[in-house]
C-alpha cells in the first residue's frame, strides 16, 4: 500500500501542479481580455461590438448615399418648379393673346355689323333721296333744307 500511497501522492502534485498552471492561465487570460475590452466584459463581446461597428460603417454609407441621392432629388424638384413656372408663364401669356384676339374679332364683328346696317340704312336713303331729288328737281330748283352741301348718307355716317 505504500506504493499506492505515493502514486496517488504524486499524481494529486501533477493534478494540483497542472491544477495551479490552469489557474494561472486562467488569471492571466482574465488580465489580456480586461486590457483589451477596458472592462471585465469577455473577448466574445468584443467580436459582438466588431459587428456592430461593422453594420453602423454599413449604415453610415448608405445614409451618405441616400443623402446624396436626396440632393439630387431635391435639384431635380426644383428644375421641375421652374419648368412648371415657365409653363404657366407661357400660358397666361397665350391666354392674353387668345383673350385679345377673341375682343378684336368680336370689335370687328361688331363693326361691321354695325357698318351693314349703315350701309342699309345709307341705300335706303340714297335711293329714297334720288327719288325725292327727281320729284323735287321738276317742282323747284332751289335747294331745300336738306340740301346743306352734305347729304343725309354723310351725316348718317358721322353719327354712327
Amino acid at each position: 500500500m505504500s506504493d499506492e500511497t505515493a502514486r496517488s501522492g504524486g499524481e494529486s502534485t501533477k493534478a494540483s501542479h497542472h491544477r495551479t498552471r490552469l489557474d494561472r492561465l486562467d488569471t492571466r487570460l482574465s488580465a489580456v481580455e480586461r486590457s483589451a475590452t477596458g472592462d471585465d466584459s469577455s473577448v466574445a463581446d468584443l467580436s459582438d461590438a466588431a459587428e456592430l461597428d461593422a453594420r453602423l460603417t454599413a449604415v453610415e454609407e448608405t445614409d451618405a448615399e441616400f443623402d446624396e441621392r436626396l440632393s439630387e432629388l431635391e435639384a431635380a424638384v426644383q428644375a421641375l418648379r421652374g419648368y412648371v413656372g415657365g409653363v404657366r408663364a407661357v400660358n397666361r401669356d397665350v391666354e392674353r393673346r387668345a383673350d385679345a384676339a377673341i375682343a378684336a374679332v368680336e370689335s370687328m364683328e361688331r363693326e361691321r355689323s354695325s357698318s351693314d346696317a349703315v350701309a342699309e340704312i345709307v341705300s335706303e336713303v340714297d335711293s329714297d333721296t334720288s327719288d325725292d331729288r327727281g320729284a323735287k328737281s321738276t317742282e323747284s330748283s332751289e335747294p331745300g333744307p336738306d340740301d346743306s352741301g352734305q347729304g343725309l348718307t354723310a351725316r348718317l355716317k358721322e353719327t354712327w
